[in-house]
């Protein structure tokens, strides 16, 4: 090469280095070596309150990236990220709580590992659980849990169970006893399912056993479709 060529090669701009990662299946590719977790999910067009974002490790690890963490693009090879529903919440952080709740109730809320809500619709104190598992034998396989606190609670009981959507029995068959009713703006599924007179436990039954009769019922629904 010329003395003159080399000089031009020389003075060439050199292109700026190029990053490249993937988020579920899909491939990007960035000029910043450095990136939060929220502007990889961002730069994914994906919402970092909705989703965590989990990068792949090698030997199969996995580490979770909290929004605000910084990732080097630069290591070698194709870095490569997936994403989970941010479902894990305990009601607390972006969850509506329009009433205090005694610290046993969120202890067994907490427990169920769903995001729930604790609102006050018409007057009447509601307990939200989203996305409540629903056994085998009955669809949808979840749904909505609504459970309705007495002005008297917890010396009376809480009755009855509500879903949204309603559910039904997976096979050709009628579930008796359930009624759509209205629950704040919304039509929900009335479950009428009761315990036997004064089997209510004033300072020892509560949110925890009444959680464990509704999963009893279902099943004993589940198990009759």
């Amino acid at each position: 090469m010329s003395e003159h060529n080399e000089k031009q090669e020389k003075s060439k701009p050199h292109p700026a280095p190029v990053y490249r990662f993937r988020v579920d299946k899909q491939a990007f590719e960035t000029q910043e070596r450095h990136l939060t977790g929220a502007a990889i999910l961002a730069a994914a067009g994906l919402d970092p309150a909705l989703l965590i974002l989990v990068r792949a490790m090698k030997g199969g690890a996995r580490d979770e990236i909290a929004p605000g963490q910084t990732v080097d693009l630069g290591d070698p090879g194709l870095e490569r990220f997936f994403t989970m529903k941010n479902e894990h919440t305990n009601g607390l952080e972006g969850g509506c709580r329009d009433f205090e709740l005694l610290a046993d109730d969120e202890a067994a809320l907490e427990a169920t590992g769903l995001a729930w809500e604790a609102r006050t619709l018409n007057g009447e104190r509601w307990l939200f659980l989203r996305g409540y598992p629903v056994p085998a034998g009955l669809l949808p396989a979840q749904a909505d849990l609504g459970l309705r606190l007495s002005a008297n609670y917890p010396m009376t009981e809480i009755d009855m169970a509500y879903f949204n959507p309603p559910l039904n029995s997976a096979q050709p068959r009628e579930i008796p006893n359930l009624a759509m009713v209205p629950v704040g703006d919304a039509s929900w599924q009335q479950w009428s399912r009761h315990r036997t007179p004064n089997s209510w436990r004033p300072g020892v039954d509560g949110l925890d056993s009444h959680l464990a009769f509704v999963a009893h019922f279902l099943a004993a629904a589940a198990s009759a479709s």
